[in-house]
C-alpha cells in the first residue's frame, strides 16, 4: 500500500485511541471529568506536568 493510504490512517487512530483508553483507565480515582480532560491534555499534548500539591510518604517517588 501506498504511504498515506487508509491502512496508515487506520494504524494512526488505533494508536490515539488505545492511549485514550489508557488515560481514561487510569483516571478512575479522579472526582471530577475536568480532572481526566486535563490528563488527556497534558498526555497527548506532552504538555508538562504540574507538580504535586500533596506528599503521600507511603508512595515511593517516581524517578
Amino acid at each position: 500500500m501506498p504511504p498515506g493510504s487508509l491502512k496508515d490512517f487506520l494504524d494512526d487512530r488505533q494508536g490515539l485511541n488505545n492511549k485514550i483508553r489508557v488515560i481514561t483507565r487510569r483516571s478512575y480515582g479522579f472526582r471530577s471529568y475536568e480532572t481526566m480532560e486535563i490528563a488527556l491534555y497534558h498526555t497527548l499534548g506532552r504538555l508538562p506536568e504540574p507538580e504535586p500539591t500533596h506528599f503521600f510518604p507511603w508512595h515511593s517517588p517516581v524517578i
